[in-house]
Parts: C-alpha cells; structure tokens; sequence
C-alpha cells in the first residue's frame, strides 16, 4: 500500500512537471531578462546579481561577435535587456504562483481519494519530500546542511 501511495505521488509530480514544461530538453535561457529561471534568484548577498549580470553581459557579448553588431547596436541591446528584465522577473513569479496553485490543486484531490491513515502517510512524504528538496538548494547554494542532533 505504501510502495502504491509513493508510486501514486510520484507519478502526479511527473505529469504536472511535464505538462508545465519542466522535463523537456529545452536549453534554460542565460539571464534574467530572457527568463533565466526563478531558482537563480534565490542567491544570497548580492551573488545572484553579480551572476546574472556576467551572464547577460556574456550574452550580448557572443551576440555582438556572432552577429557583428555595432557600439551603437550594442548599447541598444543592453537597453533592451534592461528594461525587459522586470517584466521577465514578474512572468517567473507569476508562473510560480500558478504551478503552486496547481499543485494544492492536485493534491487536493488525491486527498479526496485516500482514506484518514494514507492522508497523515501522504503529508508525511510531503513534508520529506519538502526537506529533501530545501537540502538540495541549500547544498546548490553552498550553505551545506545543518547537521542533526
């Protein structure tokens, strides 16, 4: 019953993230105002800034050079990088927002179907899933994790 519960949850967390986007091959975007995705903007102390703003001017350096593009191009592309990356960070916290929406959604209704002893199991991997998951960014972002005792 446990294993089926697992292979239930697992197998609606798949589907979301595939019908949302996220287990395609797609090559993410290189900055913010292309859509750099959310996850980059959770750095801490100024590191995402000085990180997206080396991507972006790596970006429009490889443009310059593979499309020849003048110093007056140049700065018009940094210009409308600049004044899109808002709108970009809006449409990432909005995207954000509907897949969790989504996910209360989903979970909502396998809550419906399980009875009060699988509800209690099913939020318990929730809650491992939820902490496994902050381990991973906490490790990504070089905070490692805090030790158990």
């Amino acid at each position: 019953m446990k294993k089926g519960l697992k292979m239930l949850a697992a197998a609606v967390f798949l589907t979301v993230m595939a019908s949302m986007g996220f287990l395609t091959a797609q090559e993410p975007p290189c900055c913010p105002e292309c859509g750099r995705p959310a996850k980059m903007e959770k750095k801490m102390d100024g590191k995402m800034d000085r990180d997206m703003t080396k991507m972006h001017e790596k970006r429009v350096d490889n443009l310059v050079k593979k499309l020849g593009l003048s110093a007056d191009q140049k700065a018009k592309l940094d210009e409308i990088f600049k004044n899109n990356a808002e709108k970009m960070k809006q449409n990432r916290d909005k995207m954000k927002e509907e897949m969790k929406a989504k996910m209360d959604e989903i979970n909502a209704q396998i809550e419906s179907i399980l009875t009060p002893e699988q509800k209690t199991k099913f939020e318990e991997m929730r809650k491992e899933m939820k902490q496994n998951r902050e381990k991973r960014m906490n490790k990504k972002q070089g905070k490692g994790t805090p030790d158990k005792e």
